[in-house]
């Protein structure tokens, strides 16, 4: 699975009203086989519901996912180059 949808995770915790930050944490490593880490003892609790009906957070998965269908995902080193240069070009057009 290259994206973990809405319909997924509420099938995955359809009896869960609140949802913890490990939890969706977790549902992230086992479907991408990636660690994350979270820091600080403050994870609080995510509503499942919420996030869901969010438009922005809509709007974000589904730029993200186009951007991975179009291959413009970046490693670590190549994020920091093209923000970089996203950066210098809004300082020459704003210099104008």
């Amino acid at each position: 699975m290259e994206f973990i949808t809405k319909e997924h995770l509420f099938h995955k915790w359809e009896e869960k009203q609140v949802l913890k930050l490990s939890d969706l944490v977790q549902a992230i490593e086992e479907e991408f086989n990636v660690a994350v880490q979270l820091e600080g003892d403050d994870v609080g609790e995510l509503d499942v519901h919420a996030l869901a009906n969010d438009p922005d957070v809509t709007r974000q998965i589904r730029m993200s996912r186009e951007d991975r269908e179009k291959g413009r995902i970046y490693s670590g080193e190549d994020g920091l180059h093209f923000l970089r240069q996203e950066i210098e070009e809004f300082e020459c057009e704003s210099d104008v």
